[in-house]
């Protein structure tokens, strides 16, 4: 936004310069607004307004689903389902442990004290596929689904 404003100033300074306008003052307001004050004497003032208001559209927010525990939370794309998980948990929205593997990532133990045993172990699903990786290694991208399914190993 900065860069947006010195060139919106650099412009208007040298539009005006080039009409003849002598000294300039200008004034940006919070919306944006532009307003050149240009002085050739002390008896003649000569007043230019530009209108440089922007529509600032912006951008679509990207996000995607993670269920947890038959919970569903709206989580930011552009990041890793563990970070997506620490920043939920972080909101007391669920607890989790696990452990990280190297060269996989990081594994689930357990989910809101529901922990792996007896067969039964907390599976990743990314858009309905098991998972081939640890949370730490999967990049949620816009409109994916992240489930965490408590089911029998496989």
């Amino acid at each position: 936004m900065t860069s947006f404003i010195s060139f919106i100033t650099a412009s208007i300074l040298a539009f005006t310069g080039a009409l003849g306008f002598g000294s300039h003052t200008l004034v940006i307001a919070p919306s944006l607004s532009a307003t050149t004050t240009s002085t050739t004497s002390a008896a003649a003032r000569t007043k230019t307004s530009i209108d440089t208001k922007a529509e600032v559209t912006p951008a679509p927010r990207q996000a995607a689903t993670l269920t947890v525990a038959g919970v569903s939370y709206e989580i930011s794309a552009d990041t890793t389902v563990y970070e997506a998980m620490r920043t939920l948990a972080a909101n007391n929205a669920f607890r989790f442990t696990g452990e990280n593997y190297p060269s996989l990532g990081f594994f689930v133990e357990s989910i809101d004290s529901k922990k792996n045993s007896n067969g039964y172990y907390w599976i990743l699903y990314v858009n309905g596929k098991s998972a081939d990786l640890g949370a730490s290694s999967i990049q949620v991208h816009s409109g994916d689904t992240i489930e965490w399914r408590y089911a029998k190993s496989y």
